[in-house]
Formats: C-alpha cells, structure tokens, sequence
C-alpha cells in the first residue's frame, strides 16, 4: 500500500452563484485563504508554503492552530505552492472529513475554491464540528468575510456576547489559559455622555473604547462587546502581567477624548484565576459576578480605576489607574 493516496474528487457545494465562477475567471491574486468555522466564531489563516494544522498543547503551537479538544495535535498538514494547496491527513481520532468520507492517514486531496474539510464529534450528547472551507477566488473570499462580519457587534466591530461564549467554551482549557484573569469594564457616566451630548457622541466613545481593548489582547475573540457599554475579556498571564495590561489599557483610553471633546475613562474590575489549572466553562458565571463586584467597588471609590479579585480567596484589591 501507498504511503499516500492521491484524491482529486473535484469541488464540494457552491455556496453562491458569484463563487461558482471558474477559477481563472475570478482567481484570488493573493494566497488561498481558509477559513475555519466553530459555531459562531470563524477564523482566517492565509495559505502558504508548508504548514501543519492542528491543536496547540505543551507549549506547542502548530502553524494554522485550532483550539477544540477533538481537533488532534497534528491534524493534517497544508502545502501550497503557486497559488495550489494540497491537504495530507494524517492520523487522528476524528478524522477529517472530505465529501462526506473520512480521509484516513497518509491520503492527499488537492484543494479547489469551495473545497469543505470537516472535523465531527460528540460532547455531552450533541454534535458539533470544525468547518475549513477553502477560498481561492475573491468572491468566495469577500463571501467569508462578510460572514465573520455578521457575528460582530455592528458599532464596535469586536464579538458580541454569543460569539465570546462559543469561542470560551472551544477555548477554556487552552494551556495558555492555565493563568488568566477575566475582567468586566465599562465607560464612565456614559448614560450621561448619551442624555447630554447624544447618542452619535456615546457611539463614538464605544468605537474608541473598542480599539483600544483590540490592541490589548492577541486574538480578536478573547474580548467582547457584552453588552451596552460593558465589554468582556479574558487575559493570559500571572496577576501582575494582566493588571500591568488592563492599567496600561486604562490609561490609553483616559488619553482619548470623542466628540465635542468628551473625555473618556473606564472602570475595570477583574478576577485571576492562579490554581496551575483550566478555567471550567461552568465557572465562567461565577467569574463573570466576581469581575462584576470588583467594577461595582471601583464605581464606589469614583470610578476610573480596576479593582482584582483572586479567584482562591475572593479577596480584592483596588488600585487607582495613576
């Protein structure tokens, strides 16, 4: 037997009549672009050279990394070349899927625009999956991106509550999440900002607060618009690290002013878990109210400001953004 097997089973569904359109008719003039579908989060990976695909763990990242417990730490392996990716299986649990049949290890499937890999599994008694679709033209492209658009918060452009908690369930027991801390944060006396100066002045005091949490995490998911002028994160690292990063964070916004001058501050308040353990999705609640009393505890002590909880003790600590 072959040590690898050649497949070419030609183009999966056409998800739109535009992308339909042949691939010299509507070539895509940068690299291939993947995406990567879970629930109502989808991520972006550009396609280049040899890249091996699979779950980060021990400190090991792959190149195109997907955090789900039922994606196998080497997947499969990508290679492109002059604008053609190839896909090579290889052996896992839950094998990936191509046209419905499960490719098993050492098969290599050449990949065309619209091409589909699905991962399936089964958790607590429902299904789920990983998606990968394969664009190669720039219809298909703008068609995806316009997709990851729909799960953002229109005016802030950052995730909304539903797509934080799909990507935390997919994402709690990461090693990189062994030390985090979740925080709650707010804009100051913004329903005054919105009784006085209007809503078009508190939208753009949200828009700045936005791309300031942007720069402050790595990955788009760990932070969202939770509602109102509430944002929520989660943040890697020792108690130290993320409080230097949410006071850094503080600090930039106070820089800030919106319309009409209008400056702006935030409250934030926080908890950090340090047990050299996973953060359990079903504490995620219990988490969020903790993050919810230290913010309360700021607003008492006149706001702008971040006040920690650890998760071990409850105990809290406030501090003024100086």
């Amino acid at each position: 037997m072959e040590d690898k097997k050649l497949l070419d089973l030609g183009k999966t569904k056409i998800l739109s009549k535009d992308a339909a359109k042949e691939d010299n008719e509507d070539r895509h003039t940068d690299c291939p672009v993947l995406f990567v579908c879970q629930g109502k989060t989808i991520s972006e990976h550009r396609l280049e050279g040899r890249q091996e695909f699979g779950r980060p763990a021990d400190g090991v990242r792959p190149d195109i990394s997907i955090n789900n417990h039922y994606v196998s730490r080497k997947h499969g392996i990508f290679e492109t070349e002059q604008g053609t990716s190839w896909y090579t299986a290889l052996e896992t649990t839950n094998p990936t899927k191509y046209m419905g049949r499960p490719l098993s290890n050492g098969d290599r499937i050449r990949l065309r625009d619209g091409d589909e890999l699905v991962i399936t599994y089964e958790t607590d008694g429902e299904e789920g999956s990983v998606l990968l679709i394969i664009a190669n033209s720039s219809s298909r492209v703008s068609l995806w991106r316009e997709l990851q658009q729909a799960f953002r918060d229109e005016l802030t452009m950052l995730y909304g509550r539903a797509g934080f908690l799909d990507w935390w369930i997919q994402n709690r027991e990461g090693d990189d999440y062994r030390q985090a801390a979740v925080f709650l944060m707010d804009v100051d006396c913004f329903k005054k900002i919105n009784d006085t100066k209007g809503h078009k002045a508190g939208d753009a005091v949200l828009k700045i607060v936005a791309e300031e949490l942007r720069k402050t995490v790595r990955y788009d998911n760990q932070v969202c618009r939770w509602g109102g002028d509430e944002f929520l994160g989660v943040l890697p690292g020792t108690r130290d690290q993320v409080e230097e990063r949410l006071g850094d964070l503080g600090r930039r916004i106070s820089t800030k002013t919106a319309d009409d001058g209008i400056p702006v501050t935030v409250s934030i308040g926080y908890v950090h878990c340090d047990n050299d353990g996973r953060i359990a999705a079903s504490e995620l609640e219990s988490l969020v109210e903790l993050a919810d009393k230290g913010l309360y505890r700021v607003k008492e002590e006149g706001r702008n400001g971040i006040c920690g909880y650890q998760d071990t003790d409850h105990t809290a600590d406030y501090k003024r953004k100086e």
